[in-house]
């Protein structure tokens, strides 16, 4: 196999075994603060609004600084998969939405928060981290040019 490795070119994959035990660690840690958080809260069904908006903050701040700074594979897979991963929640989400469900108005307005407040907090997380450089150099790409 690292005959056919070296022919392609490609680079060995990362070790496995500290790659599973960053997403081990990490997602023990994020879910014990979302539980925390949770508990605080009473169960209370804005608590994973709040949760996954800061966790899409979180996500899209780690992808941002990794872009520019070269993170090894086990703090992205511990921090985005396992921290993240497990503080966000999709079934609470669902679960909450659905407590929410004799009442389709607030239903709605509950997915709607999210998804609105997710996007939101991604995009945010991302122009934060970027540096102010990659930020300048965004806007002289995007601008519109001049026609001579």
């Amino acid at each position: 196999m690292s005959d056919l490795r070296a022919a392609l070119g490609s680079p060995d994959p990362p070790r496995l075994w500290p790659l599973l035990a960053a997403v081990f660690v990490g997602g023990a840690l994020g879910a014990l603060s979302r539980s925390a958080l949770s508990v605080v809260a009473q169960g209370a069904p804005w608590m994973t609004l709040i949760e996954n908006t800061l966790g899409a903050f979180l996500l899209a701040s780690l992808l941002g600084f990794s872009l520019r700074r070269r993170l090894p594979p086990w703090a992205l897979a511990g921090l985005g998969t396992g921290a993240l991963g497990s503080f966000t929640s999709m079934s609470a989400f669902v679960g909450d939405a659905a407590g929410l469900a004799q009442s389709p108005a607030w239903a709605v307005t509950y997915v709607l928060a999210t998804l609105v407040f997710g996007l939101l907090a991604g995009h945010a997380g991302l122009r934060w981290s970027l540096p102010l450089e990659d930020r300048m150099l965004e806007r002289a790409i995007s601008a519109p040019q001049e026609e001579t």
